[in-house]
């Protein structure tokens, strides 16, 4: 089986999501109830060993109505379409690491058949929630060494660069593998992007994946004859 490419799935995710964050008002009282709310992510929702790396109770091959009901997350919007027929949707979903709460979170599927193959939270740096002020360059740092004692050394380090509309996005990340009993090909990567430049990553998400059968297939070419 090949290997997933995950620099380019979480690459693709973060350009996403680079250009759907959006700055919403809301009253003083209102926004500190709801981040109050929310829990600091248990790295144990990350691993079993019979889901490999997955989130809380979604199971791979569900499809995304059922992984919603299992991560109690709802969808609100389409953040983007991708090749293989894959649809990236915004989600509710909000959890906190290091006491920094996410921006956006997001569902991934192959629309053929429904299937969810990725949970991602991304963490930007226009945020004005009022949480841990954590730049994302230290939070990037930071909690890395807390996923490397619950999960040991990454198992790869990828770096992709892509431009889009003449801005420039590189795309750090660290993987880790597992291949559960039935032979599905999980990872989680722990992501950050610069973009054009930028000293400090403009984004960083953290993300489970699994390896869709359907990402194997060729992209078709678009014709350019005339």
């Amino acid at each position: 089986m090949k290997k997933i490419t995950a620099a380019c799935l979480i690459a693709a995710t973060m350009l996403l999501l680079l250009t759907s964050c959006k700055s919403t008002l809301r009253p003083a009282l209102e926004e500190y109830e709801r981040i109050n709310k929310v829990e600091e992510l248990d790295l144990s929702l990350l691993f079993d060993e019979e889901q490999g790396f997955h989130y809380k109770g979604i199971k791979w091959g569900m499809t995304l109505e059922e992984a919603q009901k299992a991560s109690d997350s709802t969808i609100s919007s389409i953040l983007g379409y991708g090749p293989h027929n894959i649809m990236i949707y915004e989600s509710n979903l909000k959890l906190k690491l290091l006491d920094r709460q996410n921006d956006t979170s997001s569902l991934a599927g192959v629309t053929e058949d429904d299937i969810c193959y990725m949970v991602s939270l991304a963490f930007n740096q226009n945020s004005k929630r009022l949480t841990n002020p954590l730049t994302e360059a230290e939070l990037f740092d930071q909690y890395l060494v807390k996923l490397k004692e619950a999960f040991g050394e990454p198992d790869d380090f990828q770096e992709n660069t892509q431009v889009q509309e003449r801005v420039s996005t590189v795309s750090r990340s660290y993987v880790w593998n597992y291949e559960t009993p039935d032979g599905k090909q999980t990872q989680l990567q722990w992501s950050a992007a610069y973009v054009s430049g930028s000293e400090e990553p403009s984004i960083v998400t953290i993300g489970v994946v699994y390896h869709h059968p359907a990402l194997d297939e060729p992209v078709e070419e678009e014709s350019t004859e005339q």
